[in-house]
Parts: C-alpha cells; structure tokens; sequence
C-alpha cells in the first residue's frame, strides 16, 4: 500500500525534474477547492449566474462530493501531487482486496498535458499488474478525460 511521501520520476519535456505525492492535510482545503472550481469551469460558464452564484454552488456540490468520498471510499488514500515541491494537483485512490479504484485526479489547468497524469495512472496500472488486481474508476462521456482513459483501454 503506498502512504507517506512517494518519488515518481518522470521523463517527458514539459515535466517537473521530480513530482511526489505527499498526503492530504487540513491547510490543503483551498487547494483542494480550486481544483474543483477548475474542473467545473466550462461547464459553469454555460450558465448565466454571476460570480456568487457560482461559487455558492461549487461551495456546495465541492462538499457533498466529499462526503460521498467519505462514504463510499472511507479506507481511499488522498494525495496532494508536487510539481518540484510545489503543489499542482490531488490524487484519489482507494486499494483494497479486490480491487485498485482510481476515485479522482485533479490537475490545475497550467499542468495539464504534461505527462503528469499518464505517470500517475501508468503506475496505478503497474501495480494492478503486479496485484493482479483489475483497476476501477468512473468518468462521464463528457469530461475531457474520458477519451485519455479510453487510450490507456478501460472500457
């Protein structure tokens, strides 16, 4: 089981000279936030709410997501993701006997494509290999990352 702080080394050209996960804490709550309020920002600029509006739903909708993590992943593993010590991201991850279940892997949007994500998800890959364990997740046709799954061949 992974815990603590883990070195992933990463060779693509864009990507930080070393990334790590370190677990989540208390201080990261408004890290956590943004990563939300960015992953739901195109769809919320289909609306015409203004600023408050937005925010009091994605206030709201951040917290019942959480408490659905809690209730259905309550042994899931949260990682912040550093970029160089630098926090970029949060990775959702729940092991268990049966099964690795991908919960969430947030990106801020200056991250994306850099080969940060396929790391992750290669090595999550790597261990349901060597567990012999399949990998679970859920993701909706419509967000941007279905067809990154798609390539790497969850169905």
């Amino acid at each position: 089981m992974m815990s603590g702080i883990i070195d992933v080394i990463g060779n693509f050209v864009s990507m930080p000279k070393s990334l790590s996960l370190r677990p989540v804490q208390t201080d990261d709550e408004d890290l956590l936030f943004e990563l939300f309020k960015d992953s739901r920002k195109e769809e919320l600029d289909l609306t015409h709410w203004g600023a408050n509006e937005k925010d009091c739903f994605l206030r709201w909708q951040y917290k019942l997501r959480n408490a659905s993590f809690q209730n259905q992943f309550p042994a899931s593993n949260h990682w912040i993701i550093l970029a160089d010590q630098r926090p970029i991201g949060s990775y959702r991850v729940q092991l268990d006997r049966t099964e690795l279940r991908l919960i969430d892997i947030a990106l801020r949007a200056e991250e994306r494509g850099k080969g940060i994500g396929t790391i992750l998800l290669r090595r999550l890959i790597n261990e349901s290999i060597a567990t012999d364990k399949p990998i679970r997740l859920h993701v909706e046709q419509r967000n941007r990352a279905f067809q990154w799954y798609i390539r790497f061949g969850f169905r």
